[in-house]
């Protein structure tokens, strides 16, 4: 029990002195003044880091007669385990309710494809990040009341930027998504070994 006690106090020193300044940051800069404090960050950041090692610990456990722990649902048990690492992370850096289920997605796609290793799978693994990434940034750039010139005598709203670059963004994944997966795809033959 002193081990266990001694490590969490550990982490707990660590995340006080290097993580919950960044935590704070970047709660600040998505919710300004209504931040999470450092005592909060602290919970989200240990009830993150222990379901993760509950997953860890439980991914393709056996009992002794080589039967996975939950049996049939020992997938949904690491999921799940997997979903409360990313809310509670997400929570740690002060993402709103709405935008909780990015940090889930990407911690299960990323675990899906790496039981995998295939190259469909980290497609949706960089889907989701510009996806979170664009939703940060149209969420942040909504409040600045900046014009950008796209052309001479045109002018748009930085808002409305944000909303272009991340629809071109969306198009180029589209695109490359069914360059690469398409039977008849310019990287169909590459592919084939690599999957």
């Amino acid at each position: 029990l002193a081990p266990m006690v001694a490590t969490l106090l550990a982490s707990v020193s660590f995340q006080q002195r290097y993580v919950a300044p960044l935590c704070g940051a970047a709660s600040f800069a998505m919710n300004g003044h209504e931040a999470a404090g450092p005592a909060s960050i602290s919970i989200y950041l240990t009830a993150s880091a222990a379901a993760f090692v509950a997953a860890w610990w439980g991914y393709n456990r056996a009992d002794a007669n080589g039967e996975l722990l939950f049996g049939e649902y020992h997938e949904d048990a690491f999921q799940a385990a997997l979903s409360v690492c990313g809310a509670f992370l997400g929570l740690a850096f002060g993402l709103p309710w709405s935008m909780l289920p990015v940090p889930i997605l990407l911690l299960l796609s990323v675990a899906i494809y790496l039981s995998t290793f295939l190259f469909r799978y980290f497609l949706i693994v960089l889907f989701v990040l510009f996806s979170g990434a664009s939703f940060i940034v149209q969420y942040r750039f909504l409040y600045f009341p900046k014009n950008v010139g796209l052309i001479p005598g045109y002018e748009i709203t930085l808002a409305k930027f944000a909303m272009i670059l991340s629809g071109v963004g969306l198009l180029v994944l589209a695109v490359a998504g069914l360059a690469l997966r398409a039977s008849d795809g310019w990287a169909a033959e590459r592919l084939k070994r690599t999957d």
